[in-house]
């Protein structure tokens, strides 16, 4: 059986029984993984463990002794921009919960919904999706723009095929040049 990796995840809470809680919940799902957790009660010092450490996830309060609503995803966006962002908030809005997604989280969670497995998920699965937009981003980053010549060539060389192979062929080994030059 292979062994999956702990995951590491900062929790900014300022309310300690709240923080117990998490961490009570989080150690009670292992079946993908234990959890390694650190607490933050301020956005200012959540700010110091992210710049002395790297983390899987992020489980944020919206309300901070230093730091309030949406104000706080964002500060803490720009600071890891590639870092999952989960919400853990008391407040079941679902219009901040939008907001806070727009922002830049993956998720949003309401304290004292759910249960061990609920918060385990979605921690998993912002994880699995910041890969996911990650990848996607470097895909785009590959692709390349409709006005190389690579394309261009490639589009003549099309357009020309209906002239038969052999003519196709003739085009694309005058376009060769530009396949090889152009390549990242």
């Amino acid at each position: 059986m292979t062994q999956v990796a702990e995951i590491r995840v900062l929790l900014v809470e300022d309310n300690p029984g709240d923080a117990r809680l998490v961490e009570i919940l989080l150690s009670e799902d292992d079946a993908f993984g234990r959890f390694g957790i650190t607490p933050a009660e301020r956005l200012d010092e959540a700010l110091e463990h992210l710049d002395d450490s790297t983390f899987d996830v992020i489980l944020l309060d919206l309300s901070l002794p230093d730091s309030s609503g949406l104000e706080t995803v964002e500060v803490v966006r720009t600071r890891v921009p590639l870092t999952p962002l989960v919400v853990l908030t008391g407040r079941d809005d679902e219009e901040t919960a939008l907001r806070a997604l727009q922002s830049g989280a993956e998720d949003y969670l309401v304290k004292g919904r759910g249960d061990s497995e609920l918060m385990a998920r979605s921690i998993r699965y912002a994880i699995e999706r910041k890969k996911a937009e990650e990848n996607l981003a470097h895909l785009k980053s590959t692709i390349p723009s409709p006005a190389s010549p690579t394309v261009r060539c490639f589009r003549t060389a099309c357009n020309r095929r209906s002239r038969g192979p052999a003519a196709t062929t003739r085009w694309w080994r005058s376009c060769s040049w530009t396949w090889t030059t152009s390549r990242p």
